[in-house]
């Protein structure tokens, strides 16, 4: 704990003092600009450079493998019955008809060779199943 609890001590990203407003706090400077800075890096210290597209599919890529994961255990009939979560309970865009249709539209050679390329580069999280 590093003793930032914020109003209930006076300190956190801001200094509290009674009857003046927050100011930021210069001590936490240097710990939001590593922070910055962590963001912007990946492993091996190289900065990432991704498209639109590409965003959208490391977000959802996983969201498929997972849906095909739970299809091939038998803890879910029909990728149909995923489609219908997904857009009811993610609000996955329904005229792209639900994770597993579109994932199927996009192909599974790509999504796999994405997630695998993916895994090796950035995270295990990629990791096709």
């Amino acid at each position: 704990n590093s003793g930032r609890n914020g109003k209930n001590n006076g300190k956190g990203y801001y200094i509290y003092e009674k009857g003046s407003k927050p100011k930021p706090d210069p001590q936490m400077f240097p710990i939001i600009e590593e922070a910055k800075r962590q963001v912007n890096i990946m492993p091996g210290g190289k900065a990432i450079s991704v498209t639109d597209k590409e965003i959208v599919e490391m977000i959802l890529f996983p969201v498929v493998n997972e849906a095909c994961r739970v299809l091939g255990e038998g803890v879910v009939v029909r990728a149909s019955d995923l489609d219908v979560a997904s857009v009811l309970g993610m609000s996955f865009p329904s005229y792209r008809g639900g994770i597993v249709f579109w994932g199927d539209l996009v192909g599974a050679k790509h999504i796999y060779a994405s997630l695998k390329k993916w895994s090796e580069k950035y995270s295990k999280f990629y990791k096709p199943s």
